[in-house]
């Protein structure tokens, strides 16, 4: 009984393929099968589900955004934009430049700075 069970999923794999699960997404028969890598099949099943946006005639239930079935799941981003203000590696370039002087003051007007340091006379 266990080879019509394998042929089985190795058929759900090749229908797969040919709805548009990318290689990366889809699974082999032993992950399935022996059980060895649930989460693969997850991953498939959630692009397959995916793909389901795109298939004329379905109108079954989708999980997901369609806006994302054509990131897939490996290329989709988990945060929002990259900002690029303020010192790098800094929150929000809250702290002085690398010469001492405070954020938004140029070197031009670092005379100017009106704060004191107990090290300098």
């Amino acid at each position: 009984m266990p080879f019509p069970m394998r042929e089985n999923i190795a058929s759900f794999c090749d229908a797969c393929r040919v709805l548009g699960v990318p290689d990366r997404d889809n699974f082999t028969t032993q992950d399935l099968f022996e059980g060895r890598n649930m989460r693969q099949v997850m991953v498939c099943m959630f692009s397959l589900s995916r793909q389901c946006y795109w298939v004329e005639g379905f109108e079954g239930p989708c999980i997901g955004k369609p806006e994302m079935a054509k990131q897939g799941a490996s290329r989709a981003s988990k945060f929002g934009e990259i900002k690029t203000e303020g010192l790098w590696g800094k929150a929000n370039g809250q702290f002085g430049a690398a010469d001492g002087r405070p954020t938004g003051v140029s070197a031009a007007d670092n005379s100017k700075a009106k704060f004191s340091s107990p090290f300098r006379p």
